[in-house]
């Protein structure tokens, strides 16, 4: 046992040392420090370019890093990316290839990602004077502009059909289908999408090797930075080779049909493929050449087009300015009595002027490609080693202050004064690359881009939707390569909730959340299938019966009386001169008291709040939990990583351990009892393990609802109250109504039942308008698509994640009169069920998924605020206003006030009412 650990510790200290002396003696770029094996790769935020600039600041604008044993070199400003791509051009033209990148470059027997040498120079001269000449870009300019007409006449027709009132539409959708359509028909000569977006045979081929290529390229492995790792990622391997012969197949039928063809008629087309085919003898170039720079136009041709343009438009619908005075040089240039033509943008100056400022601030690619070091050479006055990777941070010299003024300003004019170079030649602007590297395909791009965005302001008015403001847009980058996909509107929340609902039932689960549902084996975080249907039907017909809940009852009761009588004393305490109490803990407390109760059947808190030894355990399992759930682990989302977080998954074990420890406890106690006595009692334990056997749970199941309980109901009671207490101080008017409304029906003679809350109408609406304004779980739960699915017309590839925004559901303008303002007298007006039927107002889910335990948390939280306002006056401490209540929401799954409330409760009741005897 000590042997291994003293070689282990060996290992990190000569790493350590290793590094250390590195450091000090190569004279290496500064940087963050490196952990043994992973280097930085946990340091890394997913938006790396942005990171990048961060790091920067921090280190200075040469910075280096380690993935794994492998160094990385960052530049971040002209000066140094000219050192890069100029003073050391050749020694820095290799390129960094993973393995995905081997796959589907032909192992660099490319253009794009081959090393220089005597290959890269052949393709090179093929590009340059063969591919991407003056001619051929001009002889395909009628695909480019058939496909920029079609898109055209696509977005009047989405924009103007009778369903679409608002006449909102989302660009991406039209910009990708030109990108699509272009670079296939360019690379291919064939059209693999109508102007419908329907899909051939073919084309779903081609998407198909395009998803798997991107997810697999996303999707690192350890073993391309730790090469004495590479043995254990055979899977991945056998994966590539797969993707390989799949990309290989398509490829091989397109240049076999091509080939036919040329026979056939003896003519020879523009695209790509017939070229490369009858280049293929003159150049000497192999089959996996032709095949491999099919596919670099493929990559390089698909998103980049579609991104450029989607920015600009995004600056320009912010900027009505730059906008209006394009459209002036349009109708100028253009008139109003025929479209645009590629050969018109040589006299469309300012749009010229609009790409490259957009292309300054959005770069499609933000972090140029990788350039590795074919020899030591020094940059920036540091050493770069043989072999390390060096980036150039685009993004960054396109917003350096130093070079830019006011560099975050959409502002085209700046090239008025200065005719910057984008071609390679200025280090400031590099949005193709420069020197050896540079891309050949750039003045096709370049093309494209003007011509679509000529077409889109010449024939339409840009403009937000009603409602959306310009601080609105929301001009974050995307990070990485999990689709996630998010839905605002009940429109849309229909969509997911019912139309695809079964589609859309499954759950994305990480480590810690297999820990505590036992892998699915409970209700929350089960997959739907079998095992749910079982499982849902138990709790349907079981669990949460009315007989049941009517039954439990009297616990519920028991501690809502005594958390008045908690809050009477100890607001009347000498000590206590200014009455004033944080209410969250006597939340909280009937939150915890009601919920273990009623699950595991006993009370382990006392009304002064203090917790025996299993109260105690339990907390800190749940308190363990937490931080366990909320700590990032990479080897969630990285699962190739999970050998490298050990600790973490021995502390999932250990924490798993202790909470089936914990549980089976419980229930042996309740199993002896149930013996002894021969009564089965209401509680959630006692009555899971009584039909344990008759609906075949394992035990794993009956664990796994046990926390579904415990979790689901600990702190949404609590946080729901909380709020609807802080709108009621902030808004007496309404406190006032309900007080008069328990004075009607209950009288002050004695306490408040939970049978008399179907007469307390006015109450039930104040507990919906707090659901509707804060819904304890903002966002639902995530489903996760089980098949491909449409949602508002666009695809929801399998393997999805969707979330509802019930927040914003509840907040939506179009739906809701003044949305902001609590107003409970709204559902008076027209009765909005918030139990998983109108979409409007979804707190408790909607469809497979709706939550079982709603009418218990409703009766409950009902129940609370009943006793709060019927027992006491509720007001603010002296000197706080209505302005200083913080109405801000803590990060998290559940949303509790970012600040406790704290107010100040005046007892309204006779003085009897107030006594709880434990």
């Amino acid at each position: 046992m000590a042997f291994p650990l003293v070689l282990s510790l060996s290992i990190f200290l000569i790493f350590i040392c290793y590094k250390l002396y590195n450091r000090l003696t190569a004279k290496l770029p500064p940087g963050p420090w490196p952990w043994p094996v992973i280097g930085n790769l946990y340091s890394i935020t997913p938006v790396r370019f942005h990171c990048f600039a961060e790091w920067a600041q921090i280190y200075g604008p040469i910075f280096s890093f380690y993935l794994g044993s492998q160094l990385n070199v960052v530049v971040n400003n002209a000066e140094l990316a000219k050192e890069v791509l100029k003073d050391n051009d050749q020694n820095l033209a290799n390129r960094f290839r993973t393995k995905p990148l081997d796959n589907v470059s032909k192992n660099g027997m490319d253009l794009i990602w081959a090393d220089y040498g005597p290959h890269y120079v052949k393709v090179r001269k093929v590009c340059n004077l063969e591919l991407f000449t003056p001619k051929r870009i001009e002889a395909l300019r009628p695909i480019r502009e058939d496909e920029v007409i079609t898109m055209i006449q696509n977005i009047f027709k989405d924009s103007t059909k009778p369903g679409n009132v608002s006449k909102v539409i989302m660009l991406r959708g039209h910009l990708g289908s030109v990108a699509f359509n272009n670079i296939t028909r360019l690379t291919f000569g064939k059209r693999f999408m109508n102007s419908q977006g329907e899909v051939d045979a073919q084309g779903e081929e081609i998407k198909a090797i395009i998803t798997n290529g991107i997810k697999m390229a996303g999707k690192p492995n350890l073993g391309e930075f730790v090469p004495w790792l590479r043995w254990a990622f055979k899977d991945e391997n056998e994966a590539l080779e797969a993707q390989d012969r799949r990309l290989d197949t398509f490829t091989r039928i397109i240049m076999e049909e091509h080939t036919i063809a040329r026979k056939k008629t003896g003519e020879t087309k523009q695209h790509f493929v017939d070229a490369l085919l009858t280049l293929q003898k003159e150049y000497d170039l192999s089959d996996d050449t032709v095949i491999s720079l099919f596919w670099d136009m493929m990559s390089a041709g698909m998103d980049t087009v579609a991104i450029t343009v989607e920015w600009a438009m995004a600056e320009l619908v912010k900027n009505p300015r730059v906008q209006q005075k394009v459209q002036e040089e349009l109708d100028r240039v253009i008139g109003s009595d025929r479209i645009v033509s590629e050969t018109d943008i040589s006299n469309l100056s300012y749009l010229q002027l609009v790409v490259k400022e957009s292309l300054r601030l959005h770069p499609p690619t933000p972090l140029m490609l990788p350039h590795r070091a074919g020899e030591n050479v020094k940059v920036g006055g540091y050493n770069i080693p043989k072999g390390s990777i060096v980036h150039v941070n685009v993004w960054a010299l396109g917003r350096d202050p130093k070079i830019w003024k006011d560099p975050l300003q959409f502002w085209p004019e700046r090239f008025m004064k200065e005719d910057v170079d984008m071609k390679g030649h200025d280090y400031r602007l590099l949005p193709f690359g420069s020197g050896r590297r540079i891309c050949p395909g750039m003045n096709l791009a370049i093309n494209l881009v003007t011509s679509m965005l000529a077409h889109l302001l010449h024939h339409f008015v840009w403009s937000l939707p009603n409602g959306v403001e310009v601080k609105d847009v929301d001009m974050m980058e995307s990070p990485g390569s999990q689709l996630n996909v998010v839905v605002n509107d009940a429109e849309l929340a229909k969509e997911v909730l019912k139309d695809n609902d079964q589609n859309l039932a499954n759950r994305f689960r990480t480590k810690p959340l297999d820990n505590v549902s036992k892998n699915g084996m409970d209700l929350i975080w089960a997959d739907y299938g079998p095992h749910y249907v079982k499982v849902r039907k138990l709790c349907n017909l079981e669990l949460f019966t009315p007989k049941r809940i009517e039954a439990l009852r009297p616990i519920r009761e028991d501690e809502v009386t005594a958390m008045v009588g908690n809050i009477f004393r100890d607001s009347n305490t000498p000590c206590n001169v200014s009455k004033t109490l944080m209410l969250r803990g006597y939340l909280g407390a009937v939150a915890f008291n009601n919920i273990t109760r009623v699950t595991f059947g006993k009370r382990f808190m006392n009304s002064q709040g203090e917790v025996d030894a299993q109260g105690e355990e339990l907390k800190a399992i749940v308190t363990n939990g937490l931080k366990i759930g909320g700590k990032l682990n990479l080897g969630e989302y990285v699962p190739w990583l999970r050998w490298a977080f050990k600790d973490e998954d021995e502390a999932l074990e250990a924490q798993d351990r202790r909470l089936e420890k914990f549980t089976r406890i419980i229930m042996e106690e309740h199993t002896v009892a149930r013996k002894k006595t021969g009564e089965t009692k209401q509680h959630f334990v006692d009555a899971l393990l009584t039909l344990q056997k008759e609906y075949d749970l394992s035990d794993d199941t009956v664990i796994g609802l046990l926390w579904d309980m415990i979790t689901a109901g600990m702190d949404t009671v609590a946080i729901t109250v909380e709020w609807a207490m802080a709108e009621l101080v902030r808004n007496p008017r309404v406190q006032q109504k309900v007080q008069e409304e328990l004075d009607r029906v209950i009288g002050s003679d004695r306490s408040v039942n939970e049978t008399d809350i179907s007469k307390l109408s006015y109450l039930q609406h104040v507990v919906k308008e707090s659901l509707r304004l804060h819904p304890p779980t903002p966002l639902m739960l995530p489903h996760m698509a089980g098949s491909n699915v449409k949602v508002g017309g666009y695809n929801i590839p399998k393997g999805s994640i969707v979330h509802v925004n019930v927040w914003a559901l509840g907040r939506d303008p179009k739906v809701w009169e003044d949305p902001l303002q609590f107003w409970p007298e709204r559902f008076m007006k027209e009765d909005v069920d918030m139990k998983g039927h109108d979409y409007r107002l979804l707190p408790f889910g909607a469809g497979r998924r709706t939550c079982p335990g709603m009418n218990l948390a409703v009766n409950l939280v009902t129940s609370m605020i009943a006793h709060l306002l019927h027992h006491f006056v509720w007001s603010l401490p002296n000197g706080v206003e209505v302005k200083d209540v913080d109405m801000m929401e803590s990060p998290g799954t559940v949303t509790y006030m970012q600040t406790p409330l704290h107010v100040v409760p005046t007892p309204r009741l006779p003085l009897h009412l107030y006594t709880h005897v434990e």
